[in-house]
């Protein structure tokens, strides 16, 4: 998603100077806050350490999604009111675009846990595996919410990677296995 200060989706008359976020957790570019990906982290990390210690699960299990607005206005967060109101000036495509991966996040979230629940304590070395392969997924996922909230790569950014088809088949073929 590219980011203009003309795109024509926003209407630039309301939008305010984007030197207003300088300085701020909010990005000028995008008037997103990556500190609702903390929301996330959280859950991902309680994940992680639930290999290691599955007295976690519980506190994996009580956390819950929550809205961009909702993180924020929930937050003890210094600048969670600054970050409130630039949400308003957010291009709606990449708006949607962050949805898109917030709901994939919050699907991801509530699978893995469906997952260990299903697998039980017992089978550590399964109920390991799952915890590792679901917190590869969506930390890829955490990568991309970050990539939207901070505007993206520009063009000059692109890199061209080569890559072999059966390398690609292998790893589509791993990450539908992720998410079936």
């Amino acid at each position: 998603m590219q980011f203009s200060s003309d795109s024509p989706n926003m209407n630039s008359a309301a939008r305010p100077d984007a030197d207003r976020y300088v300085g701020s957790p909010v990005n000028p570019r995008t008037f997103l806050a990556t500190d609702y990906l903390n929301h996330f982290n959280e859950a991902i990390m309680l994940l992680d350490m639930v290999a290691d210690m599955p007295e976690c699960l519980d506190d994996l299990r009580a956390w819950s999604p929550k809205s961009y607005e909702q993180h924020f206005h929930g937050s003890t967060f210094h600048d969670r009111e600054l970050c409130i109101e630039a949400y308003a000036f957010v291009d709606p495509q990449a708006k949607k675009e962050l949805e898109d991966v917030v709901s994939q996040l919050n699907e991801g979230i509530a699978s893995a846990i469906h997952e260990l629940d299903g697998i039980g304590t017992n089978n550590r070395g399964r109920f390991c595996d799952a915890c590792q392969t679901n917190s590869r997924a969506l930390w890829a996922l955490i990568d991309s919410a970050s990539g939207i909230i901070n505007g993206g790569k520009d063009d000059d950014d692109v890199v061209e990677l080569h890559v072999e088809p059966d390398h690609i088949e292998t790893t589509q073929a791993a990450i539908d296995a992720l998410f079936s």
